[in-house]
């Protein structure tokens, strides 16, 4: 990408100087003044051209002319040494993108009204340019959203994530769509900072919930009462509510971005509408460990797994002391255990039932495999293998 922005800025070096083919500026009644009156407002070739007409139509004031003239050498001078600093800037500092803006930017204070070529070079040296500081910025950023992830962080991970929407919104809206899907696009990306305020909003009260279930779980999981349960679950499926939007968000901006070829054949990326993609579903290379998605439902499951796996470890442990129990002709205890399994088993079901989105009544496995995963539907059955094994060992 850097040698072609080299390669462009290079070809159009020879424009600096040149003349424009624009039809010259109407006249006043001393047009010296007003072309000194140009270079004032920068405007170098507009000056540039009435000097040239003044010149044509009255000779006698060439030396006035020629005068002026040496100040806009002077000027297109210091245009082109700023020219080869952002060469040497490109080739030996690549990747120091602010310089090479701060460059471009100085370029075009110098000389506000350059001719249309020059123009349309350098504006194309600035997009390639912009887009590679805003794909570091954005590597940067999904980076550090990666450590607070893996902290627990995610309401900041979060935060990190909607704080780059706007990258390169500007091409977007340059890029000549039409309305009708401008709007889909705008509509489509005006809800993920509201996802994340109502993910803001909904996970203290599920995090309260979880801690209260989590410490009453570690204790004896047997002690959990229909309350603290009933909240529980209640302010997770509040939370399942949140992370559906958020998947529904991401895979619409999924279809918007697919529809971009269809438009500009030529040039089928739109990098706005790449960037949407992955604040909501992460980097390729992290599909599905990164973005606002990935950060809801981890936050969803740290709170879950505890109760999964407290109700699937008594479960299982319970089985195995009242089969020993049983073997060693101790009746009674095995009954007991059996009872308590039978409770930790539901427990566990209705878990990891609700892990995957699913509350009250436990679905059949087809339908957990058509809506869900294959896996989903392993566990819920082994879960509920358990539930029926155990209540029918009570009877």
């Amino acid at each position: 990408m850097h040698k072609n922005v080299i390669l462009l800025i290079v070809s159009v070096s020879f424009l600096f100087l040149i003349l424009p083919d624009a039809g010259a500026r109407g006249q006043s009644e001393d047009p010296i003044r007003q072309a000194r009156e140009l270079v004032a407002e920068n405007r170098i070739n507009d000056a540039i051209l009435l000097l040239e007409q003044t010149v044509r139509e009255d000779p006698e004031r060439i030396q006035q002319a020629e005068a002026l003239l040496r100040t806009i050498r002077e000027i297109r001078g210091e245009y082109n040494v700023m020219f080869d600093e952002l060469i040497d800037n490109l080739v030996n500092n690549p990747d120091d993108i602010e310089r090479t803006l701060e460059i471009i930017d100085r370029m075009e204070a110098l000389d506000e009204f350059p001719n249309e070529r020059v123009v349309e070079q350098i504006e194309d040296a600035r997009v390639v340019a912009q887009l590679a500081f805003d794909r570091s910025v954005l590597e940067r950023e999904m980076d550090a959203a990666r450590e607070l992830l893996a902290n627990g962080e995610y309401l900041a991970a979060v935060d990190i994530y909607v704080g780059l929407r706007e990258l390169q919104r500007d091409r977007f809206e340059t890029r000549g769509y039409g309305d009708i899907f401008i709007n889909s696009v705008n509509e489509v990306v005006r809800t993920v900072p509201e996802v994340a305020a109502a993910f803001r909003a909904q996970l203290p009260a599920y995090q309260n919930a979880g801690d209260t279930i989590e410490t009453q779980a570690r204790e004896d999981i047997g002690d959990l009462g229909d309350q603290a349960l009933n909240a529980f679950f209640g302010e997770a499926e509040e939370m399942t509510a949140v992370l559906g939007n958020a998947a529904q968000v991401a895979g619409e901006i999924a279809v918007l971005r697919s529809q971009v070829p269809l438009q500009f054949p030529d040039d089928p990326v739109d990098w706005y509408l790449n960037f949407q993609e992955t604040i909501t579903r992460g980097r390729s290379e992290f599909r599905g460990e990164e973005g606002i998605v990935y950060a809801i439902e981890s936050a969803y499951q740290r709170s879950m797994a505890p109760l999964v796996t407290a109700g699937r470890d008594r479960t299982v442990n319970l089985v195995r002391s009242g089969g020993q129990a049983a073997r060693a002709d101790r009746y009674e205890i095995a009954g007991e255990d059996y009872r308590q399994a039978a409770v930790s088993a539901r427990l566990w079901e209705q878990a990891e039932a609700a892990q995957v989105g699913y509350f009250g009544e436990v679905p059949d496995p087809e339908t957990v495999v058509a809506e869900r995963t294959a896996a989903a539907a392993d566990t819920l059955m082994l879960a509920g293998g358990y539930v029926a094994g155990t209540e029918s060992l009570t009877e």
